[in-house]
């Protein structure tokens, strides 16, 4: 086991690359922003109305995924080697993000645009996932594994849906709204 100033370090280091993500959202916005020139505001805007809902949905996505983490680490008390690497496993999924995010609003194969973006995700709920299994197996309390694998779970489901009916696209995320209900099932039954 590591010690709890390792665990501070780990935490302020995913905290700022979570804000670096986070950041790096807005910059093709700003690059748009300059190419507004004479044309009016409202008109700029409607026209970049998909790349302002690209950049919400993804700000949401990182802040929901970082909010998570944050109550997971709550009780922690310690790292180890191995929740280190999951932890720069879920990062790299943050960090990447900003990528597919930027790809969707190009006019290319939907399918593998949605199908990326939605991709980053899964990875980024199975990191999260590990992570979490990683604190419970070792002492650590955090709320269930399964609310983790019905995430992930349902995640899987809406890339699926998004590659099979590409017409569909982003809106597969709307499965996503089924992890609370299915949640309640599960801890029911245990």
């Amino acid at each position: 086991m590591s010690t709890t100033r390792g665990l501070d370090r780990l935490l302020a280091f995913s905290d700022a690359t979570v804000a670096i993500a986070i950041t790096l959202l807005v910059l093709p916005l700003v690059e748009i922003a300059q190419e507004v020139q004479d044309k009016p505001v409202g008109e700029f805007l409607d026209e970049q109305s998909f790349e302002l809902f690209s950049f919400a949905l993804s700000f949401v996505v990182i802040a929901l995924f970082w909010r998570l983490h944050h109550s997971m680490y709550e009780h922690v008390e310690r790292s180890t080697p191995a929740l280190v690497r999951a932890n720069l496993a879920w990062l790299a999924t943050i960090v990447f993000l900003p990528f597919p995010t930027e790809l969707l609003g190009a006019d290319q194969d939907q399918r593998l645009t949605h199908g990326l973006y939605i991709g980053t995700l899964v990875a980024a709920s199975a990191a999260q996932a590990a992570q979490k299994w990683l604190i419970l197996r070792d002492g650590g309390t955090a709320r269930p594994l399964h609310s983790d694998l019905v995430s992930l779970g349902l995640m899987t489901a809406a890339l699926v849906v998004a590659v099979l009916v590409p017409a569909i696209g982003l809106w597969a995320l709307v499965i996503l709204l089924l992890s609370g209900p299915i949640e309640h099932l599960v801890e029911a039954r245990s």
